[in-house]
């Protein structure tokens, strides 16, 4: 992304957004194991019946479970020097080739097909 001269703000926030959604998902997995072994089901009656109590067993656990995600997350970025000012460098080197262009094409080409399948042209 430095390469096509992306803001580094832009960067480290789109970074952070992408290795969070994996974490989320993996962290409610462990909560609703953990609610299972108590006998606390997650089911539609009980969000009903007792929102706050449902809301409670999964946002506290998820919360305290992602700032300590986030602060290990925010000293791996500082040990790689996220904030030092100098151009990062790469080991290998990463251009934009021949097999790319035709994935784009292809992956365009079938995010066309699947828009004009739901305009009902096909």
């Amino acid at each position: 992304m430095q390469k096509i001269h992306i803001t580094k703000k832009i960067v480290i926030a789109l970074t952070i957004v992408l290795r969070f959604f994996p974490t989320i998902k993996e962290e409610f997995s462990c909560i609703r194991e953990a609610m299972k072994i108590r006998g606390i089901a997650l089911n539609v009656k009980n969000v009903l019946l007792h929102p706050a109590a449902t809301t409670q067993y999964i946002l506290v656990p998820m919360i305290q479970r992602l700032s300590v995600v986030s602060e290990e997350l925010s000293a791996a970025a500082i040990a790689r020097g996220i904030d030092s000012e100098t151009k990062r460098t790469s080991y290998y080197q990463v251009r934009f080739g021949a097999q790319d262009a035709l994935f784009l094409c292809l992956y365009l080409l079938l995010a066309v097909i699947i828009w004009l399948k739901r305009l009902g042209v096909f």
